[in-house]
Parts: structure tokens; C-alpha cells; sequence
């Protein structure tokens, strides 16, 4: 019997997230690549939050873009779901279609991102990457996690935009206990550095009396 003309050779989920994780992002460029996705959206104002609690500490990135429907944020969260070779918007400053994912995977283990979009229906797609484990399939899950429902809800008094959480940050936060003085220093410096970083990779969109953003 002849070999087939192809085999299908899909990637194994549990070790490509992985994988993905070791692309060279530090926090600073993370947050910048999801300030990207932000512009690219028309967003006006963009909103980024740390907040310490040890473990359970957290970042968000929201924006009052244009948001994002069920179908498109699916897309969204797919990687590689668009082509560097594929025609884009002008603002559109990503180029491989992993930027939300790889910054994010860069950072923690767990990536929702809730969004409202012209149909005015909230909705949310999240990355787990210990589920992953678990699975070892690429099951996007379509809730927050258990608990972490309030961390969307500023996009309740929104007509449309977009929240990213990062959850998990085992690379910023790690197991480090809230009371770690030392931890929660590290975790000040990092808020530092994206201040310093987004102030200049944005510039041009910052600067002026009518700045874009």
C-alpha cells in the first residue's frame, strides 16, 4: 500500500504552550504588545493595572476599543491566526498573530480575555496553560476562572472594549507570599520599568495636545 501523498503533523498542545512561553518577552514588551492590540482596536484610553497580593496577584490591560464578538475573539486567542504576509490595517501593529498570546504565555499561567463588541454581548475566551497540562489538547475555555469573575467587571459599564487578565505569574510572582517584602519590591520595580518602557515605545501616540491615545 502507498504512503499517503501527507500526513497531518499537528503540534501536542501541552508541549507547544510550552514552547511558546520561551519566546523573548520580558514584562515590559509583554504589556507593550498588548497595547498594540489596544491601538489596533481604535481604543482611545487604555487601562493597565498591577495589583499585589502575593500569589494571587494579577495584571490587567483594558481598552474602550472596538471589542471583539464570540467568533472574533476565538480567533483572537487561536495562535497564528494571521500571516505576517496577510494585508492589515495601518495601525495594525502586530504581525504574526501570536502577540497577545505569546506575550501573555510569557508571563503567567492563566490568560482570560473578556470582551464586548458591536452585538453588545460580553464574552470571554481563557487560556489555562495547567488545564493544557492536564488535557494536553487546545481547549479554550469560555469562562473566567472560579473567583475571578470582578475582574471584568469595568467592562459592564463600557458599550464595547476589551480586558485582558494575567493570572498565575509564576515568571513575575512566582509562590512568593504577600507579606515578602522583597517580592513586592521586584514587583514595584517591574510597574517602573512598563511605565518607563510604554512612555517611549508610545511617544508618538502620547505626545502632543491631542495625543491619539
Amino acid at each position: 500500500m502507498e504512503d499517503p501523498e501527507f500526513v497531518l503533523a499537528e503540534p501536542r498542545a501541552s508541549a507547544m504552550v510550552e514552547s511558546l512561553r520561551a519566546v523573548g518577552y520580558s514584562p515590559p514588551t509583554a504589556v507593550a504588545d498588548l497595547v498594540d492590540n489596544s491601538i489596533a482596536a481604535g481604543a482611545r484610553n487604555v487601562w493597565i493595572k498591577f495589583w499585589w497580593a502575593g500569589p494571587e496577584s494579577y495584571i490587567t490591560i483594558r481598552d474602550d476599543g472596538t471589542g471583539m464578538d464570540p467568533d472574533q475573539l476565538t480567533l483572537a486567542m487561536k495562535p497564528g491566526t494571521i500571516g505576517p504576509l496577510e494585508d492589515r490595517d495601518p495601525d495594525d501593529l502586530g504581525r504574526f498573530g501570536l502577540g497577545l498570546k505569546t506575550a501573555s504565555f510569557s508571563q503567567c499561567r492563566r490568560i482570560t480575555v473578556a470582551s464586548r463588541g458591536s452585538a453588545g454581548m460580553k464574552s470571554y475566551r481563557r487560556w489555562d496553560l495547567d488545564y493544557v497540562q492536564e488535557v494536553d489538547q487546545w481547549r479554550l475555555l469560555t469562562a473566567p476562572a472560579a473567583g475571578s469573575e470582578y475582574l471584568f467587571d469595568e467592562l459592564d459599564e463600557s458599550e464595547h472594549g476589551t480586558i485582558v487578565a494575567w493570572e498565575c505569574l509564576d515568571r513575575i510572582v512566582g509562590d512568593s507570599l504577600k507579606e515578602n517584602k522583597k517580592a513586592l519590591g521586584h514587583f514595584t520595580s517591574i510597574i517602573r520599568d512598563v511605565d518607563d518602557h510604554l512612555a517611549m515605545v508610545f511617544h508618538r501616540f502620547l505626545a502632543g495636545k491631542n495625543p491619539k491615545l
